[in-house]
């Protein structure tokens, strides 16, 4: 049994992440119970040699998230609360994509030039050009999911057609310039859910069931990807997990090499983020049932356990384990289920 253990700084990649923190810009008055917080900073952190270090992106007001997430280069940011916005790393002025009450969750393409959305009240689709202040409809069909062609100019979405029982899922592939769409063949239906370039999270809006109870995550260049299967459905923490994941790395070309097995590890899910260029290392994060301390008894009155979760960075040749955050950063999984990893690896 592999243990954790205080990783040696010297052979850990950096490992980068985003995240919010509260800033008060009024003093609290010492009757007052609770106020939220006036203005939030969204930071970018850095884990470098066991040292954490962060830079100021953005001063958010107090407002109710619903989606947010960066472009590929890490230039753009979009976030979606009381109405959609687009603001540039640098700049610290928003631009506002759409009305109050308008809510995209949205994806940016593979070379960051667009940014495609779907409407969380209506279904409907829409393409935003992230340089100008350009965007049109693709959609007006209440889409279920959709996603990006790696060629950065098409973009696939399905519809579903009829009710239950009598319902047909009907996929379609839409040119963003041209705006032309067609409706997908069978086959070509079948590859949104196979392809290895249409299944990475970044660049796709799908649930784990969508592709067959499995998630993924995709090394920078595309050439590796962390496989977890299956995904599965949380249970509670009296009946602990109905089952546990398999982990694996696989290649563009073909290989496969299993990093875990069910067996083998104590997590009921597991997240994966990201693995390195060079396939050493593999990032995940791990959710697992443990005993409630006494200090925390007051937050679960009710329960012997809660759930915890981990970063867990694998050598992939030696199979170690080690736990790169552990007494420094609380780890959480962001979205349940995370549409896309939270952890990366970042450059030397």
């Amino acid at each position: 049994m592999l243990f954790a253990k205080e990783p040696s700084t010297e052979q850990i990649p950096p490992i980068c992440w985003e995240a919010m923190q509260a800033i008060r810009k009024t003093p609290l008055n010492e009757n007052d119970y609770y106020r939220p917080p006036d203005w939030y900073e969204l930071r970018s952190y850095r884990l470098e040699k066991g040292q954490i270090t962060f830079k100021k992106l953005f001063v958010i007001g107090d407002i109710e998230f619903r989606d947010d997430g960066f472009s590929p280069d890490y230039r753009y940011y979009y976030m979606t609360g009381d109405r959609t916005y687009l603001g540039e790393v640098g700049k610290p002025k928003f631009r506002k994509l759409s009305k109050v009450g308008e809510y995209y969750q949205c994806r940016f393409s593979p070379n960051s030039r667009y940014l495609v959305g779907k409407n969380l009240v209506d279904g409907s689709l829409r393409c935003f050009e992230v340089q100008r202040e350009k965007q049109w409809s693709l959609a007006k069909d209440s889409v279920s999911i959709f996603g990006w062609y790696p060629d950065s100019r098409r973009v696939w979405y399905s519809v579903i057609k009829g009710k239950r029982p009598h319902f047909e899922v009907a996929y379609y592939v839409q040119d963003v310039i041209a705006r032309q769409r067609r409706r997908l063949t069978q086959q070509e239906a079948q590859q949104i859910h196979t392809r290895w370039d249409l299944l990475n999270p970044h660049f796709r809006l799908a649930s784990p069931l969508d592709q067959g109870n499995k998630v993924y995550a995709y090394s920078r260049d595309n050439r590796m990807r962390l496989k977890v299967a299956p995904f599965g459905v949380l249970r509670n923490a009296h009946d602990g997990w109905d089952d546990r994941p398999d982990l694996y790395l696989q290649w563009r070309e073909g290989r496969s090499q299993c990093l875990l097995r069910s067996w083998e590890h104590p997590w009921g899910r597991i997240f994966p983020q990201d693995v390195s260029q060079e396939g050493r290392w593999a990032l995940f994060i791990g959710a697992r049932f443990v005993p409630v301390e006494p200090e925390l008894k007051r937050f679960y009155p009710q329960d012997e356990k809660r759930l915890d979760f981990e970063l867990v960075l694998l050598e992939t040749t030696s199979g170690e384990r080690l736990y790169p955050l552990q007494g420094k950063w609380r780890v959480g999984p962001g979205i349940w289920p995370p549409l896309s990893p939270i952890y990366r690896f970042g450059t030397n």
